[in-house]
């Protein structure tokens, strides 16, 4: 494996929300596949090649891009109360026999934002977790975000952040769709 260099960052558990729980306003939203851990992985476990992952969901990863310009380290732009809604399940990966093609689309108010698969990620789903696992164990329950392909807001030219009241719906092909607003 070359080097990876994606940047990982983590989100305490109270960011962690059900689908439809509203997050904070002033925010940009990006949207994820999202790896359920079955059991625990640490990079020793990697190398007998036992995949860790029990599943996959549709997760959001919300970020206050005011935070994140301003402060070099993102935990607090991307780690507020209610910045991770994700659901509407988690799909078990013998359900999801091929998570590097699924279909993925997004909708801000209606407006279709994305329309990509996850092929177009840039790493796959056992890539992050190899690279993760080199120095943290992960545990069951772990939640990984892969990354999302473009159509962001910010990229938009203005960027299209998000306000309150707007509604956000994602849904990816064989997890369903989670849809929650801003307040």
């Amino acid at each position: 494996m070359g080097v990876l260099a994606e940047q990982v960052f983590e989100k305490l558990l109270s960011v962690v929300v059900g689908a439809s729980t509203p997050s904070a306003a002033t925010v940009l939203a990006v949207y994820f596949l999202g790896l359920s851990l079955g059991g625990c992985c640490a990079s020793f476990l990697l190398k007998r090649k036992v995949s860790p992952i029990a599943g996959y969901c549709i997760a959001d990863d919300v970020t206050a891009r005011d935070l994140q310009r301003r402060e070099p380290q993102w935990t607090r732009a991307k780690g507020a109360d209610t910045f991770c809604p994700f659901g509407p399940w988690i799909t078990t990966s013998d359900e999801v026999p091929n998570p590097g093609d699924l279909g993925l689309r997004t909708w801000v108010n209606g407006e279709l934002r994305q329309d990509s698969r996850t092929s177009d990620l840039i790493f796959g789903c056992q890539e992050l977790v190899d690279f993760i696992s080199q120095t943290n164990t992960l545990v069951p329950g772990d939640l990984i975000l892969t990354g999302t392909p473009s159509g962001v807001g910010a990229a938009f030219d203005p960027p299209k952040f998000l306000q309150s009241g707007d509604v956000i719906r994602i849904e990816i092909e064989r997890l369903g769709a989670i849809e929650h607003a801003v307040r």
